[in-house]
């Protein structure tokens, strides 16, 4: 997880940063702890939802999944 992170991190544009992201996560199975923490690396609150949705298939923890909320800066997200 922490590798991955740290390589969501690493990218300067979002596009690359999703990229890396869904690259990193792909097969994997995350806490939503884990989800919450790649989802914190993006600027955008689109892009924020946009991995949040991707990575609901790869949670662990689907009955808590909508703790994930606080990752919003907006209620409409």
């Amino acid at each position: 997880y922490y590798t991955a992170l740290k390589a969501v991190e690493s990218k300067a544009f979002s596009a690359e940063k999703m990229q890396t992201a869904r690259l990193a996560t792909e097969g994997k199975c995350l806490t939503n702890d884990q989800i919450r923490g790649i989802a914190g690396t993006f600027s955008f609150e689109d892009q924020t939802l946009e991995f949040v949705l991707y990575a609901y298939d790869l949670a662990s923890e689907k009955s808590t999944y909508y703790t994930l909320e606080d990752v919003f800066k907006f209620m409409s997200s």
